[in-house]
C-alpha cells in the first residue's frame, strides 16, 4: 500500500505539472507579444543562433487558444531547427494578411532533401493537429535560396480585428 501511495502521488505531481505546462506561465505573466520576444531571446542564447523577430502590433489581443497554439508552434519549429537545421540565423514573424493570422519561421539552415516530402516527426505532427483544431494551416517548404520555412495560418475569426478583440 505504500508503494502504491507513493507512486499514486508521483502522478498526481506530474499531472499537475503538465497541466500548468499547457497554458505557458509567460503567456499569463507577460502577454503574447513579450513572451514571444522573450522565448526568442533566451532560445538565442542557448542555442547561439541569432533570431530575428518581428511581431505586426496590430493584434495584441489575442484569443487565449490562438495564443497558446502559435506559441507552442513556435517552441517546436525552433526546437527543429536546433536539432537539425544547422542554421546561423533565424526569422520569425507574426502578421496578419487580410483573413489570416500568420506565423512564419525561416532559417538559413541546410533545408528539406530536394524532391522529397518533410517528415510526418512526432512535432510537426503535433504542430499541425495544434494549428487544425482552430481551422489553420501548417506548412513546411525549402527557401528558395535554401533552409527551410514553417508557415502556420490561423482563420481570423469573427470578432477579432486588427486592433482589438470585440466583446
Amino acid at each position: 500500500l505504500e508503494t502504491i501511495h507513493t507512486q499514486m502521488y508521483e502522478v498526481t505531481v506530474k499531472i499537475r505539472r503538465l497541466a500548468h505546462e499547457l497554458r505557458p506561465p509567460l503567456l499569463s505573466a507577460l502577454g503574447f507579444t513579450q513572451a514571444v520576444r522573450t522565448h526568442c531571446s533566451k532560445f538565442s542564447n542557448n542555442s547561439h543562433i541569432p533570431i530575428e523577430v518581428e511581431i505586426d502590433t496590430t493584434f495584441n489581443d489575442l484569443p487565449d487558444v490562438y495564443g497558446i497554439i502559435l506559441y507552442r508552434v513556435l517552441q517546436e519549429a525552433l526546437t527543429n531547427i536546433a536539432k537539425h537545421a544547422h542554421a546561423s540565423r533565424i526569422w520569425v514573424e507574426f502578421g496578419v494578411d487580410d483573413d489570416q493570422i500568420r506565423l512564419t519561421v525561416q532559417d538559413n539552415g541546410i533545408g528539406l532533401e530536394r524532391g522529397k516530402s518533410v517528415s510526418p516527426g512526432i512535432g510537426i505532427l503535433g504542430m499541425k493537429e495544434r494549428v487544425s483544431l482552430v481551422g489553420g494551416e501548417l506548412g513546411v517548404r525549402s527557401g528558395k535560396n535554401g533552409g527551410t520555412i514553417l508557415e502556420a495560418s490561423l482563420p481570423l475569426k469573427v470578432g477579432i480585428t486588427r486592433d482589438r478583440e470585440i466583446a
